[in-house]
């Protein structure tokens, strides 16, 4: 099965479409959140909405996300522009960092690899790379040419 093609605890998924839940809290289409039951029993599921909290839906709601769509503590990001902070360390652009915590400004903690540390960035100051962007330990690799 390819990882679109179902659904387990943990998965981001987002609204295909407005959602109004019985106490009347409002999900927009699009809005994100996380699975956190699968219960067959009455075919609603609970999700935690990143906007609105816990709220029970029906699968035909919700699609799965791919791994573009959403960004997590833990993920491998990019630097888009030349960033630079108030104590003078900068990192450049391309520069590869891992998400560490997201603040309560909506700032995030960085740990950039270029000896820079935990840095907070904005939003806008980074993107989720994609997996053949990096290498992590354990990649299988070929060589491309004798050496």
């Amino acid at each position: 099965c390819k990882p679109s093609e179902f659904f387990m605890v943990g998965d981001w998924v987002k609204a295909k479409h407005d959602l109004t839940s019985t106490q009347g809290v409002r999900i927009s289409k699009g809005t994100l959140g996380k699975l956190k039951e699968l219960r067959s029993s009455d075919g609603h599921w609970l999700v935690k909405w990143n906007s609105a909290g816990n709220m029970h839906t029906d699968q035909s709601n919700i699609k799965k996300c791919a791994q573009s769509e959403f960004i997590s503590v833990g993920d491998i990001v990019k630097a888009t522009s030349r960033l630079k902070w108030q104590s003078g360390v900068t990192v450049e652009k391309g520069s590869l960092g891992k998400l560490k915590q997201m603040m309560e400004d909506d700032t995030w903690l960085v740990e950039w690899y270029d000896n820079v540390g935990e840095k907070q960035t904005t939003k806008d100051g980074f993107s989720k790379c994609e997996s053949s962007e990096y290498f992590v330990k354990d990649d299988v690799m070929a060589l491309v040419h004798d050496l």
